[in-house]
């Protein structure tokens, strides 16, 4: 999911406005997921964005749709980008090199 920080209008969505998002909605949705820091361009303007990266099975992309319409409602985005990707294996490697 990609998260323009700009507001409509001039200024942006403020490093504790983001975490709280981050807190109140994300981590109660998905139990592990990334976030990146990231310049992104919109209509020809740079603008800083969030890339939150959640693997997910195909049931729970309504919960990623729910979030993105929540974050563009509440900081009037004209859209939150979903990119979905088919991912074919993951693993967790412990100490011992084992999942």
């Amino acid at each position: 999911m990609f998260f323009g920080l700009s507001l409509p209008g001039g200024g942006a969505v403020s490093l504790a406005e983001w975490q709280s998002f981050q807190q109140e909605e994300i981590v109660k949705v998905f139990d592990g997921f990334n976030v990146v820091d990231s310049v992104g361009y919109y209509k020809g303007k740079p603008e800083r964005s969030k890339i939150v990266t959640v693997i997910v099975e195909s049931k729970d992309i309504a919960k990623a749709n729910a979030l993105a319409s929540l974050y563009a409602k509440r900081f009037k985005q004209d859209s939150v980008m979903i990119v979905k990707v088919p991912v074919l294996e993951w693993s967790f490697i412990g100490p011992d090199g084992q999942n």
